[in-house]
């Protein structure tokens, strides 16, 4: 029973997240403020292997997910020209292959079944670790992940729904039986936040 209520769990988060992706972010933009910068550099791992941006903006590919002018976050860095986005590097790691294969529906798509991860974990905490009743546990997870602001961060390209999958995980491993595997996870977990 507990692997089907964690299944629904992340089934009503993922669905909710994914109803949400062809939502604009502002007037004349798909995604918006720092979201282009993260789908640029995703690109641009995809592409050409290294976070310099600067051919995708000369080039405007955010068009496709941001039809306004980009918000100017990048510098030239040196006499090449190169640009590197100023947000750390993990989560356009995540996103390169979902990026490259679907664009930026693909990148959305590839979040929401994070935040459907993340749900479905802090179900099976609440309940193996905490001792919460199960049906009634799935019950408040499924609804906190079907509203504001869980919902709408499951749709936007930023690290939330990634930290938030560190945080669980590392909070499972390290409530758990001590073992090499349980602090690997807890060391992985802390070690990728900054780099969300």
């Amino acid at each position: 029973p507990v692997a089907i209520a964690m299944l629904v769990v992340a089934a009503v988060a993922t669905g909710a997240a994914l109803a949400a992706i062809d939502a604009r972010a502002t007037y004349g933009a798909r995604v918006t403020a720092d979201e282009p910068q993260y789908l640029l550099s995703a690109i641009s791992l995809g592409e050409d292997l290294d976070l310099d941006i600067s051919d995708e903006i000369a080039d405007r590919r955010y068009l496709p997910f941001h039809e306004i002018g980009l918000d100017p976050q990048t510098i030239a860095l040196d006499e090449t020209g190169r640009e590197v986005s100023p947000h750390d590097p993990l989560l356009p790691i995540l996103l390169t292959i979902p990026m490259s294969l679907g664009g930026w529906v693909a990148a959305k798509a590839a979040l929401a079944v994070v935040a459907g991860a993340v749900a479905a974990l802090t179900l099976w905490l609440a309940a193996d670790r905490f001792g919460a009743p199960l049906w009634p546990a799935a019950a408040v997870v499924a609804t906190c992940f079907a509203a504001p602001p869980f919902a709408a961060y499951g749709a936007q390209v930023y690290p939330a729904m990634p930290a938030a999958l560190c945080v669980v995980g590392g909070v499972i491993a390290a409530t758990a039986e001590p073992s090499r595997r349980a602090e690997l996870t807890t060391v992985a977990a802390v070690v990728a936040l900054p780099w969300l």
